[in-house]
């Protein structure tokens, strides 16, 4: 079982989310697959295994994680531990929190906890929805040790604990809410490295809220930060009820880097320290060229 804190206690308006998630809203589609998942191998299975898996089989997907601990072997060292790729359009839900026989949900993030073990990166989704039918939402558990490499053995921009990158259309929707990210680190040469990367392009709607990013998250090289939330074209993102604290970064970006429209809202950025001589900033902004 996760090992419990008091974390609920020093932030409780952030581990209260405004929303459990797309699951729970309206309840399943006709269409839909659910899972009840019970160990970190099995997620991967599910959502990057051989043979029918999320990512083809013409459904939407919801996932259920059981509360407990999930670990996974599946990935080469170094690599991805669970990995979601589509260009199908077709919903994803992950959601942790939930029973033995997935029939209730508790709303405590650190009970469901998918952990890299410092070997490997956490969780990325790569996918597109070209009609604007699709929602891809993680929510409601902890994502803790993952670990990355140098970058040009995957893909740029490595995230040790979240990498969510999707092209929408006007109804798109990209949610990460009620997560806590912590204990990732970056060897010397990932460049690029950070904790956490959702970026949604074209059109639709991007959410990151009530999430906890905390304790020494360490991204890698220069031009990093922990967070990075990004929209392009006319995709629209909402930042708020967040808690980005601790962390340490080897570049001035230290805290929560944001490009695109955003509209930022009560989120807390303190005590994200660097290693670089220029010093930390809490918050930083591109704008789109």
């Amino acid at each position: 079982m996760p090992t419990r804190f008091s974390l609920a206690r020093m932030l409780p308006a952030l581990l209260r989310p405004a929303a459990l998630g797309l699951l729970l809203c309206g309840g399943l589609p006709v269409t839909a697959a659910t899972f009840c998942v019970g160990t970190g191998d099995e997620l991967s299975q599910i959502l990057d295994g051989p043979g029918a898996n999320a990512a083809n089989n013409g459904q939407d997907d919801f996932i259920l994680l059981r509360t407990g601990r999930f670990t996974s072997e599946a990935g080469a060292i170094g690599g991805v531990n669970w990995f979601f790729q589509s260009a199908e359009g077709r919903t994803l839900s992950i959601s942790g929190g939930w029973n033995s026989n997935c029939t209730t949900q508790s709303t405590d993030p650190t009970a469901t906890v998918l952990e890299a073990t410092n070997q490997r990166l956490g969780f990325i989704l790569l996918a597109q929805d070209l009609d604007g039918s699709s929602q891809f939402s993680i929510s409601n558990l902890t994502l803790s040790k993952g670990r990355s490499v140098n970058a040009a053995t995957i893909m740029a921009d490595m995230a040790t604990a979240l990498r969510m990158s999707v092209l929408g259309a006007s109804g798109t929707i990209v949610a990460v809410e009620n997560v806590i990210m912590t204990g990732g680190t970056a060897a010397s040469n990932a460049t690029n490295s950070m904790v956490a990367k959702v970026k949604l392009s074209g059109s639709g709607t991007l959410r990151f809220r009530n999430n906890v990013v905390y304790a020494n998250n360490l991204s890698g090289a220069a031009g990093t930060s922990n967070v990075d939330i990004a929209t392009d074209t006319n995709a629209i993102g909402l930042v708020s009820n967040n808690s980005i604290f601790g962390n340490v970064a080897s570049s001035n970006s230290a805290g929560l880097d944001g490009s695109g429209v955003l509209t930022l809202n009560n989120n807390v950025l303190a005590e994200n320290t660097s290693t670089s001589p220029t010093g930390a900033d809490q918050l930083g902004y591109v704008t789109p060229s």
